[in-house]
């Protein structure tokens, strides 16, 4: 969290700083530019100068928050939507200054133009040799709710090179999985805690806690929790790209119902 706020802090930052150095360039670069400041009468050029330096301070300003907070992907959206919150009051104050085209010309494009510049900072931070690591507390990650199911991705392709995926799973008591399934990705279960009944190729069995299973990509699997205490297990998916997969299925597993009676 702390990294998270402090990815906010300098994006936010960046923002300001990179905007009054090109509003500096401007003032040299444009004869009357500074004097039209104070009237705010400023010349199309001006206009359009003003929009270049704030679409770059805002893809600056999600670049830098991007690179700090790579696997925080709400920072990037905190700084454009507090940014968008600084500028709104002041553009709905000044509307009848400018013309509509340039109120929304800095407006719409603000936060968008700051998630760009952030993604393009996660993906060069994704080039070998320059990923950054990742450190999950408890509970964090990307969360899909199905009912009596939850699962929690740690890492996905898009933080590993698309090498492998980490998730973790976890079941109530008297829950029913997936339908029995395969697809092309090698699996590695680690059951956390509890005792997860598994079946692999047709053939249950009952794995504790401390259990380790490689499931090679096309086996048939799937697993349940017919205790009475919750159960969950840790499993990396090898290459990367599963999770592409978990909108869909948490729709279509949230609508079933897992009880096991």
């Amino acid at each position: 969290m702390a990294r998270a706020a402090l990815s906010v802090i300098a994006g936010l930052v960046t923002w300001a700083v990179v905007v009054t150095l090109l509003n500096l360039g401007l003032r040299a670069a444009l004869p009357g530019y500074h004097a039209a400041e104070a009237t705010l009468q400023f010349t199309l050029t001006m206009k359009i100068g003003r929009l270049t330096e704030a679409a770059l301070a805002s893809l600056a300003a999600g670049a830098v928050a991007g690179f700090i907070a790579l696997e925080r992907k709400w920072a990037p959206w905190a700084v454009g939507l507090i940014t968008l919150a600084l500028f709104l009051p002041s553009h709905v104050m000044l509307w009848n200054k400018f013309p509509v085209w340039y109120h929304l010309s800095f407006l719409v494009p603000l936060v968008p133009l700051v998630l760009l510049g952030a993604a393009v900072a996660r993906r060069a931070g994704r080039v070998e040799g320059k990923r950054l690591p990742i450190v999950r507390q408890p509970g964090e990650g990307r969360p899909y709710s199905m009912g009596q199911m939850r699962a929690v991705f740690k890492a996905d392709l898009d933080e590993t090179a698309g090498r492998y995926s980490v998730s973790e799973w976890w079941l109530e008591p008297n829950t029913r999985g997936p339908n029995e399934h395969q697809h092309p990705e090698d699996h590695v279960y680690y059951v956390l805690d509890g005792n997860l009944n598994l079946c692999l190729n047709g053939d249950w069995s009952e794995v504790p806690r401390g259990t380790c299973i490689v499931i090679p990509g096309g086996t048939a699997h799937t697993f349940e929790n017919r205790g009475g205490l919750r159960t969950g297990f840790l499993t990396i998916n090898s290459p990367g790209g599963f999770e592409a997969r978990m909108k869909g299925i948490e729709a279509d597993m949230a609508a079933k119902a897992l009880r096991i009676p």
